[in-house]
């Protein structure tokens, strides 16, 4: 088992009541494991938010960084975690 602390951004933690999780996964999650984990315990209220439908994922809305290194959507599944990493996730910004 491996343990990661996920910081959450304004909105997600609105949703969730807290700005930080404490996650428990197995070994050799990725990230899309812990987007999925996510998904399982707040997707109705996400879905509702961000109107996450079919076709619409979570990484379009969303920035992902491990231990402050941003990582990008084509590389969540590919990104393994480590018991102690720090995840991150982001609502991007625009402005002009």
């Amino acid at each position: 088992m491996l343990q990661v602390k996920v910081r959450l951004c304004q909105p997600l933690k609105e949703i969730a009541g807290e700005s930080e999780l404490v996650v428990n996964m197995e070994d050799r999650s990725s990230l899309r494991d812990l987007i999925r984990v996510l998904m399982e315990k707040y997707g109705e209220d996400l879905k509702k938010r961000y109107n996450l439908h079919a076709g619409v994922s979570f990484s379009q809305y969303f920035l992902m960084s491990v231990n402050n290194k941003i990582i990008a959507a084509r590389n969540l599944a590919a990104t393994e975690l480590k018991s102690g990493d720090s995840v991150e996730v982001l609502e991007p910004v625009a402005g002009g």
